[in-house]
């Protein structure tokens, strides 16, 4: 689990990008927020959430739950009413976490998600894409959190310690649990990486400006980094599996949510600053930008126009060539 400053400066970060967003959002729609937008909100309540039970862990459990422990010392700890509380206490407290991290890692997969669906209103192709994306979002959450609700039976073996339980009745590093959670985690943020990508390549804008865009809206491949590294340090680290749970929980969903955060904030400030600012024009742009008030951030047609370009100048030149 994070240290106490570890864990709260996350949070103090986490929720400052969140107000930042949502200020410029303000700014450059006036009182009109659209569904990305209030999606973060409850983000951000499932990220105090999550940082308060992680830090809960160590705090009020002394970083105990039911994983770690051989046969003998489980039999000793089973005659200290001490130590039952506080293994039991903790063991309850991770599965409350893991459903947490899971709800909040989801919750801003949605919010991208709503984001690309305003980005891609009107061109041709992506209403689809995003339908089904919306879909795997919503299977693949309900997925992880039934394998944890339904991976261990019966489910008082979550916060039974002796007897062991087995692997799959320790919420903390259930094997099951996490590696199904990381793989559905990778294939989402690698379906949501897939809209914008092509879309920006598909444009006739210059190459760096291409390659600054994809920087901005790549944030999920170091989520998938995170994710990488919460999974190994977990399975690698059964003792400390419960404090790791929470601490590479923190981070993980930490850095997706700033990650998330960044083509909305980007993009506002790219309005606000105007086409002429200082800051602005150092930045890659995507055609013209809408005034105050508009639904999207981005001007889609300019997208769709661009692209239609690129195939019709790819079109032009064939013809050409089979002139020649």
């Amino acid at each position: 689990m994070p240290s106490f400053n570890e864990s709260w400066a996350l949070l103090a970060l986490g929720l400052s990008v969140i107000v930042v967003r949502i200020v410029m959002r303000l700014a450059t729609m006036g009182r009109r927020l659209a569904a990305d937008d209030f999606l973060m909100l409850v983000a951000a309540l499932l990220f105090i959430a999550e940082v308060v039970l992680a830090y809960s862990v160590n705090a009020w459990w002394l970083g105990m739950a039911n994983n770690g422990y051989d046969d003998e010392t489980r039999a000793s700890y089973a005659k200290d009413p001490l130590m039952t509380r506080l293994i039991i206490g903790g063991s309850k407290t991770q599965i409350a976490g893991q459903n947490t991290y899971t709800a909040l890692l989801w919750t801003l997969k949605m919010a991208v998600c709503s984001f690309y669906s305003r980005l891609t209103h009107d061109l041709a192709g992506y209403k689809y894409r995003i339908r089904v994306a919306f879909g795997f979002i919503f299977v693949s959450w309900f997925t992880v959190h039934m394998t944890l609700m339904a991976g261990c039976f019966p489910f008082y073996k979550y916060w039974q310690f002796y007897p062991n339980p087995g692997n799959s009745c320790q919420a903390a590093v259930s094997r099951v649990f996490i590696l199904t959670c990381f793989v559905l985690d990778i294939m989402t943020d690698a379906y949501l990486l897939s809209i914008p990508l092509p879309m920006l390549w598909r444009t006739d804008l210059p190459r760096p400006k291409k390659i600054g865009l994809s920087v901005v809206f790549s944030g999920a491949a170091f989520v998938m980094v995170a994710a990488l590294l919460r999974c190994y340090f977990i399975m690698t680290d059964s003792k400390e599996g419960a404090s790791q749970s929470g601490e590479w929980a923190c981070r993980e969903t930490f850095v997706a949510l700033v990650t998330s955060n960044v083509p909305v904030i980007w993009s506002c400030g790219r309005i606000l600053l105007g086409p002429r600012g200082r800051l602005a024009g150092s930045l890659p742009s995507i055609g013209s930008w809408k005034p105050r008030g508009t639904d999207s951030d981005f001007s889609s047609k300019t997208l769709k126009h661009g692209s239609e370009a690129s195939a019709s100048s790819a079109s032009t030149n064939t013809q050409e060539g089979s002139m020649v």
